[in-house]
């Protein structure tokens, strides 16, 4: 029998070229798959990018609403009252109205921390915003007025000074406070903002010592309608779960159980989602529905299980810094945990998930201490300045990086070399910004590009057209460019794609490769 290269085409074959399309990767970011085994709608990075049904698209930017302050914003609240409502920003120097956007006026209140914890409680007398940190006394305000209260009397004695609470929750009508390095609450009697509070002590409930972290409040839809439970939550990372309403009645007040969990990821850990309690702990972000369901908690049945190793990395290395926090964006269907990258300057990604589809991506830029509803649009501390976020096009007037990385592919068929040759990304732009695409080659790991293989403008080039003077595309509009790779022949391939976008809309729906067939294994 005559022997053949291995690389020669065999014999009554016509061509050795083939091409494949693959999907975007719809299902997110993965940094828990092999990468030989990843499913090919998944992503191995995706910065900037935001995962939907049927495509993938740059996120929105973000824009400065209040600036001037004089250092970092670490907290932003909003009071809401019954016929108007107020923002504000939090420094280490004091609160300040941020209510109306452009320069920041005098303090309306000194603080010596800004990292706030904060709720909106409604009494008889009015509505309020409570704020503790630990630090300084209590501080409420009505909308026009603060106050602050420097201790409590406790039933049966003694008082409690408010620098000393931490933390604090709205449940059935009243306050409740946790003081810090203690495993008491302590709470206000109903439809009260004053007064004496009641202590219970919680220590005798966990056998794994620690300190009382934050309260979360979880509304269940039951057989009987909606209940109430009440979650402590301990710096061990121990949950006790109460249901009722009157922790001074043994037969309204019921200790339904105390869950292991991880630690806990700063005080403001805790996310209401719809009928659910979410948790943030140093294994990723938790929902207590399904704890409860299986009685104890598996890094599996996380939400953020498919990114489980970043959270982990990024949690063992700051687990103790201000800015850890989730909160839910339902207009966008995202809910976002900040995560803090330097506890000295206060510098955060965002890990985001999409509600509807649970992918997960990453967004970089914003370095947000906190965030905030007012209004219902995004708030959040940065450096100096309150930011606007998902309201613009652009990152505080500079163009939005978006970096992707797609799950490695064999192709067809799997056995053979490839030698690569073109590729394209199917997008619709509409706007301006710079497309590059370039391809890893058998898990290699590479983050360069060369020039931008094409941009968006209908009679200017990137780098090239006068700004404010060349014309650019504006409608959306679907561009579907063939480009060659300088890529070394392998097995598997992974694309990479970077867009630069300033002030315009980018979707993501495929990507196209052609391929050359060459050696079999040898």
């Amino acid at each position: 029998m005559m022997m053949q290269p291995l690389n020669q085409t065999p014999s009554g074959r016509g061509e050795v070229s083939k091409g494949a399309t693959v999907p975007a990767p719809i299902r997110g970011w993965n940094t828990r798959d092999p990468l030989a085994n990843m499913r090919q709608d998944y992503a191995i990075t995706l910065d900037n990018w935001l995962p939907d049904t049927g495509t993938v698209s740059v996120r929105p930017g973000a824009s400065n609403w209040k600036t001037g302050f004089a250092s970092r914003v670490k907290t932003v609240m909003a009071w809401s009252g019954t016929a108007s409502s107020k923002l504000f920003g939090v420094t280490d120097s004091g609160i300040f109205d941020a209510t109306a956007g452009g320069a920041v006026g005098a303090t309306v209140q000194t603080r010596t921390n800004g990292y706030l914890c904060h709720i909106n409680y409604t009494t008889t007398g009015g509505s309020y915003l409570v704020t503790v940190n630990g630090t300084d006394d209590l501080a409420y305000t009505n909308g026009t007025t603060w106050t602050t209260i420097a201790n409590f009397s406790i039933s049966g004695g003694g008082t409690i000074n408010t620098n000393l609470i931490w933390n604090l929750n709205a449940f059935k009508r009243s306050i409740y406070f946790i003081k810090k390095e203690s495993m008491s609450f302590f709470y206000l009697p109903i439809d009260s903002i004053t007064g004496t509070v009641s202590e219970f002590p919680l220590g005798a409930l966990f056998n794994k010592g620690g300190k009382l972290m934050a309260m979360g409040t979880w509304t269940v839809d039951g057989a009987t309608g909606q209940e109430d439970y009440s979650v402590f939550i301990t710096s061990k990372g121990q949950a006790a779960v109460y249901l009722g309403t009157d922790p001074s009645s043994t037969t309204t007040w019921i200790l339904k159980g105390v869950f292991n969990l991880s630690p806990p990821l700063g005080r403001k850990c805790f996310c209401q989602f719809g009928g659910d309690l979410l948790v943030l702990t140093v294994r990723g972000l938790f929902s207590m529905t399904n704890i409860l369901k299986a009685a104890k908690m598996s890094d599996q049945g996380a939400l953020s299980a498919v990114i489980g190793e970043a959270f982990v990395a990024s949690a063992t290395a700051l687990p103790d810094a201000e800015g850890w926090e989730v909160i839910e964006f339902p207009q966008y269907n995202v809910l976002i945990c900040n995560v803090p990258t330097d506890s000295t300057n206060h510098t955060s990604v965002q890990y985001v998930m999409n509600t509807q589809t649970n992918a997960w991506c990453r967004f970089t830029g914003w370095d947000v201490s906190g965030f905030c509803f007012y209004n219902a649009l995004l708030y959040g501390g940065r450096a100096t300045a309150v930011g606007k976020y998902f309201q613009a096009t652009t990152d505080f007037g500079s163009a939005v990086t978006c970096n992707a990385k797609v799950a490695f592919n064999y192709y067809s068929p799997r056995s053979r070399v490839k030698d690569w040759k073109l590729i394209r990304a199917n997008l619709t732009i509409g706007g301006v910004c710079a497309v590059n695409l370039a391809l890893d080659t058998d898990f290699s790991i590479d983050a360069t590009y060369g020039a931008a293989v094409f941009n968006s403008s209908a009679t200017s080039r990137w780098d090239t057209g006068v700004w404010d003077t060349s014309l650019w595309s504006a409608e959306p509009t679907p561009r579907i460019e063939w480009v060659t790779v300088a890529a070394n022949a392998s097995y598997c391939s992974a694309v990479r794609l970077r867009v630069i976008a300033y002030d315009c809309t980018v979707e993501w729906s495929a990507t196209d490769i052609v391929y050359e067939i060459g050696t079999l294994v040898g």
